[in-house]
């Protein structure tokens, strides 16, 4: 039987060992949900280092290169279903230095305001108003038409 350690609360059930055991267990599960839900955050904050695969269309995002004076840039636009819901441009550079070197003389320019740095990328999310309405259809007509003045131009 446990032992009954009775405290001065008022009209309530004395507090026994296990009740103590318990409550002592509850905050350190606690403690440790919070600090798992608070690494999360901190970890989901850091940009992940890009790679050339994330540069492909998928049932998630639609990607669009663009080479201009043998510069790489993306547009890559997120979607869910036929609706798109992001815009991210993506501009190559050589090498982190190069980017980061880059980005800090341009950062105050106005095209720039949602700008970060990743790596040798200098990652720029439009405003919702750049692709609000627009849908999946809407960009794949957007893709052939650009990939239709690189070639001609190309040509040139």
């Amino acid at each position: 039987m446990a032992k009954t350690i009775t405290t001065n609360m008022p009209k309530g059930r004395p507090v026994t060992r296990r009740h103590k055991k318990a409550f002592y267990v509850s905050c350190a599960v606690a403690v440790l949900a919070l600090a798992a839900a608070i690494s999360a955050t901190i970890i989901q904050s850091i940009p992940q280092p890009i790679t050339e695969d994330y540069f492909v269309s998928d049932d998630t995002k639609t990607v669009i290169p663009l080479t201009t004076n043998g510069n790489n840039t993306y547009l890559v636009y997120t979607h869910d279903g036929d609706i798109v819901t992001g815009l991210k441009t993506y501009f190559k550079y050589a090498d982190q230095e190069t980017a980061k070197n880059t980005f800090e003389v341009a950062k105050d320019q106005p095209e720039l305001k949602n700008a970060s740095l990743n790596g040798q990328y200098i990652v720029v999310t439009a405003d919702e108003s750049q692709y609000k309405g627009l849908t999946v259809s809407d960009i794949k007509q957007q893709t052939e038409a650009l990939h239709l003045f690189q070639n001609t131009n190309q040509a040139k």
